[in-house]
C-alpha cells in the first residue's frame, strides 16, 4: 500500500503495534529497532499534530535509556532523552506522567555530564529535583538520589563547595528515610559515601576523605549483589587521594586494583573509566621515574581514548599531553619529534573544544574538564 494512501488512523495503529511488540522483548531485541522507532515518532509528529505516543512507547524509551546508560552509549542516550519528553507531553496528566518526566531528566543529566557539559547537567538535575519536591507524598529516596546526582555534577563543574552542600542535603533525605523505616541501614548507600569522600579530596580535606573511603570501601566489597563498578570508582578516588598525599607507589597499586575490580565485574574495556585507569597508572609510574612503564600505559590509554575522541576530546588530549611529558623525560625525545607533536596536538584539541581553558600546560588543566568519576 502506498504511503500516501495510508490514513492517519492506520499510521497511528501501525506505530502502536510496533511499540507493543518491541516493548515485550527489549533489550533482547535489537537496540537499533527501538532507535528506529524513536526516529519514526519524530517523523510522524512532524507530519501530524494529532499523532500521539502511548504509555508503552514512553516506557519503552525509558527502558532504552536505562540500557544505554548501562552500556555507556551516552550520545545515543542524550538523543533518546531529547525525544521522550515530547512523547510524554502527549500523554494524559497524572502522577505517572510526572514521574516519567523526572526519570528522563535524570538520564539526560547523566548523559550530558558524562559528555563534558556539567553545568547543563546541573540545570537538568535541578528540574528533576523540583519535580520530586512537588510530588505528594514526597519520596525521600528519590530526593536523596537526585541530590547526590546534583552533587557529583557540581564536582565535575569544579564547584566543589556547592557539591559538598548537595551531599549533605542527600544525607538529610536519607536520614528521613531511615527514621521512617527502621529496617533500612542508618547510613547512606556506600556509593554515596564514596562520592562525598571524593568531593572532600578536591576540597583538600584529606583526613576526613580517608575516613570516609575507609568506611565505604569495605562495605562495597561485602554488599550483595556486589557492585564492581562502584567499588572501582571508590578505589580510584582513594588512589587520587593517595597520590595527592605524595605516595605515587601506593596510588599506582590502588589504580591497578580499581582497574581489576572494573574488569572483575565484566565491565567493558572500551568504557572511559578503564582508559582512565591506564592513564593514571602511567602518570604514577612517571612520578616514580618508571618511564618505560609510564609510556606503555599512556600509549594504551591513548589508543582507547582516540576511538571516542569526538565525544570525549579532553580525555584524549590529556593522554597526549602526559605521553609527551613521558617521552621528553630524561632526554628520551629531542623535543622535535613525537613529544612535540603530541603536546601541540593536545593543546590544539583543548583550545578548540574548551575555549574557556585558561592554560594547557599542566596535568590539572586537562583534568579539570574530565568527568569526576574518572578525573
Amino acid at each position: 500500500m502506498a504511503q500516501a494512501h495510508v490514513t492517519h488512523e492506520d499510521r497511528q495503529r501501525c506505530f502502536d503495534n510496533a511499540v507493543r511488540l518491541l516493548h515485550d522483548v527489549f533489550p533482547s531485541e535489537d537496540l537499533s529497532k527501538v532507535l528506529s522507532l524513536k526516529d519514526r515518532f519524530i517523523e510522524e509528529t512532524k507530519a501530524s499534530d494529532s499523532f500521539k505516543a502511548t504509555w508503552e512507547f514512553c516506557s519503552l524509551l525509558s527502558s532504552c535509556q536505562r540500557f544505554l546508560s548501562e552500556i555507556n552509549e551516552m550520545t545515543k542516550l542524550e538523543q533518546v532523552c531529547a525525544v521522550n519528553p515530547q512523547a510524554i507531553d502527549t500523554l494524559d496528566d497524572g502522577p505517572a506522567k510526572t514521574d516519567l518526566k523526572g526519570s528522563v531528566l535524570s538520564h539526560q543529566a547523566q548523559a550530558v555530564e558524562s559528555l563534558g557539559r556539567p553545568l547543563h547537567a546541573i540545570h537538568l538535575n535541578k528540574q528533576c529535583y523540583e519535580i520530586r519536591l512537588q510530588e505528594e507524598p514526597r519520596n525521600p529516596i528519590l530526593l536523596c538520589y537526585t541530590a547526590n546526582n546534583l552533587a557529583y555534577c557540581h564536582n565535575t563543574a569544579n564547584l566543589h563547595a556547592g557539591a559538598e552542600t548537595w551531599y549533605e542535603q542527600s544525607r538529610e533525605w536519607w536520614e528521613i528515610t531511615a527514621n521512617e523505616d527502621d529496617t533500612k541501614a542508618r547510613d547512606r548507600p556506600a556509593r554515596h559515601i564514596q562520592n562525598h569522600a571524593r568531593c572532600l579530596v578536591y576540597l583538600g580535606r584529606y583526613e576526613k576523605a580517608k575516613e570516609m573511603f575507609d568506611l565505604c570501601i569495605p562495605r562495597l566489597k561485602t554488599e550483595q549483589p556486589l557492585n564492581w563498578a562502584m567499588l572501582a570508582y571508590a578505589l580510584f578516588g582513594l588512589a587520587t587521594l593517595t597520590r595527592r598525599q605524595g605516595d605515587s607507589d601506593a596510588a599506582e597499586a590502588l589504580y591497578i586494583e580499581a582497574q581489576n575490580a572494573w574488569l572483575e565485574g565484566a565491565q567493558t574495556r572500551t568504557h572511559p573509566f578503564y582508559a582512565a585507569c591506564l592513564y593514571k597508572v602511567g602518570v604514577c609510574c612517571l612520578d616514580q621515574g618508571k618511564v618505560e612503564a609510564a609510556i606503555k600505559n599512556l600509549r594504551d590509554s591513548m589508543e582507547m581514548t582516540e576511538v571516542c575522541k569526538t565525544a570525549r576530546p579532553v580525555e584524549y588530549a590529556r593522554t597526549l599531553f602526559k605521553l609527551s611529558e613521558a617521552l621528553m623525560h630524561d632526554g628520551l625525545d629531542d623535543g622535535e619529534g613525537e613529544a612535540t607533536w603530541l603536546r601541540e596536538e593536545a593543546e590544539k584539541i583543548m583550545l578548540k573544544t574548551r575555549p574557556e581553558a585558561v592554560r594547557c600546560d599542566t596535568e590539572d588543566a586537562y583534568d579539570s574538564f574530565v568527568p569526576i568519576f574518572w578525573r
